[in-house]
């Protein structure tokens, strides 16, 4: 990493001594993780050597789209997962439920990255209206948020 941001022109060793002494990467592993983890325990998560900003404020920027969005997903789950399982336990012993446990044992083995990337795919390629990138907060319009979470 120290060899990455000194960049191709300043890769001396002396410059890839400084930036591998500047971000602790000198010392040994176990070293590295304990002030890692007692900075980020005081909410300390340092400054990005890459943007110079501090990662608190990428982390502060992100964390309510990610918070929505988890609890859409977990609405989502809820919805869709409830009448899957009451089907599939009603009809236990016939085809149905043999199909929907299949089908639900195929989807499982799928690496969720694959379905994520999938969807993306998919949705942006035949449903190219309902895709959007931008993100707009509830407090500002709630009919753009839903839009963009859906």
């Amino acid at each position: 990493m120290a060899l990455q941001l000194t960049g191709v022109d300043g890769a001396t060793e002396e410059n890839i001594a400084r930036v591998r002494s500047e971000l602790g990467l000198d010392q040994p592993f176990y070293m590295q993780f304990w002030d890692w983890l007692t900075k980020s325990l005081k909410g300390d998560f340092g400054v990005s050597p890459l943007t110079n900003r501090s990662i608190w404020i990428d982390v502060h920027a992100a964390l309510p789209v990610s918070l929505q969005l988890a609890a859409f997903a977990l609405l989502f789950a809820i919805t869709l997962g409830t009448p899957i399982g009451i089907i599939a336990a009603v009809y236990s012993s016939s085809r149905i439920g043999q199909a929907i446990r299949t089908g639900l044992i195929v989807i499982l083995s799928i690496p969720s990255f694959v379905i994520g990337a999938l969807l993306v795919f998919f949705s942006s390629r035949y449903f190219p209206n309902l895709y959007r990138s931008l993100f707009v907060r509830i407090t500002e319009n709630l009919g753009e948020n839903l839009l963009v979470m859906t």
